[in-house]
């Protein structure tokens, strides 16, 4: 289990990532924790290495 912070866009209880990696508004998938800036939220993840899978290759952390 882990903790990420993401860069989001209009995001509520959960979330994933579109095609720029920004975190968007979803029925299912990623939850929210809390936000932790005006762009940025803090998200849980059963296996980190499942958002890296998510996004082709890439962990995005919104640093």
């Amino acid at each position: 289990m882990g903790k990420i912070l993401i860069r989001r866009s209009g995001v509520n209880e959960f979330c994933r990532d579109n095609a720029d990696g920004i975190a968007t508004t979803a029925q299912s998938g990623y939850r929210v924790l809390k936000r932790t800036d005006e762009g940025q939220i803090l998200i849980i993840v059963a296996n980190p290495m499942q958002i890296k899978n998510d996004t082709k290759g890439e962990v995005r952390n919104g640093k």
